[in-house]
Formats: structure tokens, sequence, C-alpha cells
């Protein structure tokens, strides 16, 4: 709508990231075709392993990535689990690998959606279970600096461009 349009570029003038976590197809494409600063969404899966309609397909992970953006992938079997897939944790390293396939390992990384309203898998049940997903990283074959990005480095890029152009941290002007 207008008024999206509107808030989208108003947020890109704030210096704030725009999340299509909960927007429709039609939506992320347009804002991503619009966006002039990177693009993220916190948690999601990957329609191509599991046809969920919190999902993307490849069409919108390129879309993202073409802004410099990054895919959390949810930790909920409920949006990641396949028939005959993994019902663990390793079901998460799936969906990462699959944006890994479609345009890199800089435009991943993890979105729990530890809100409460998820049940994530029995393996993954709380933030203390994170060195359970580094090792389903490791024992995919994963390096330590496609971890790393994973784990923040990817997310902490795109939060690059709200720093002001001064070297003076925002909450000091």
């Amino acid at each position: 709508t207008a008024f999206g349009r509107d808030l989208q570029a108003e947020c890109e003038r704030l210096k704030q990231i725009v999340d299509v976590a909960h927007v429709n197809r039609a939506g992320v494409l347009e804002l991503c075709r619009l966006a002039t600063a990177p693009v993220i969404c916190s948690h999601t899966a990957c329609t191509h392993i599991f046809n969920s309609p919190r999902g993307l397909d490849d069409e919108q992970i390129k879309a993202i990535a073409d802004t410099g953006g990054v895919i959390g992938i949810i930790w909920s079997p409920h949006f990641l689990q396949r028939k005959g897939g993994p019902t663990d944790g390793r079901m998460v390293i799936e969906h990462m690998e699959h944006v890994i396939s479609v345009v890199g390992e800089d435009h991943v990384a993890i979105g729990t959606d530890y809100d409460g309203a998820i049940v994530p898998p029995k393996d993954l049940a709380s933030g203390d279970t994170f060195p359970r997903v580094v090792q389903y990283m490791l024992d995919a074959g994963w390096s330590e600096a496609r971890i790393e990005k994973v784990l923040g480095a990817n997310f902490l890029r795109c939060w690059e461009h709200l720093r002001p152009p001064s070297s003076q941290a925002p909450w000091r002007q």
C-alpha cells in the first residue's frame, strides 16, 4: 500500500531495520525491490523444504539477499518439519543449508522466535541449547567462519547501516 511504502521509506530514513517476518509474498518482493538498506526476515523457514504459510520461497530469499539482508531460521517444527525429515534441531540446519545453497552463507542466521508462542524441537527447548545447534553445524561440516556468521555476524553486518555518519554512538547524540 502507499502507507506501507511511506513507512518503509521512513524506517530507512530513521536507520531502522525493516523486518518482513509477517509480510505476505507480494509485500516481501515489493519491499525488497524498493529497499535502499538491508531487509531482514527475523524468523521464517524455507517453503522449498516444507510448504508452510510462514515460509519464504526461493524468489523471496533471493530478494532479501539482494538487499544485503539476512534470513533467520525459526526453531519451530510446525514450520520446518518435512515428512521423513529430521525431528530434532537438525531440521533448523536443513533450512539454513537451503538458504546457503540459494544465496550463500552471508544471508542466513538463527531466528529462534523464543517468544512463548512456538514450541521448539525438544532438543532446542531453551537458550542454553545453543551449543547443541553449533554441534549440528559442526557435524554438517560447517567451517568456523560460517558458524560465526550464522551465530550473529550476518545480523551485525546488517545493523552496520544503522550507524550514524559520525563515529559517535547513536545513543550519545
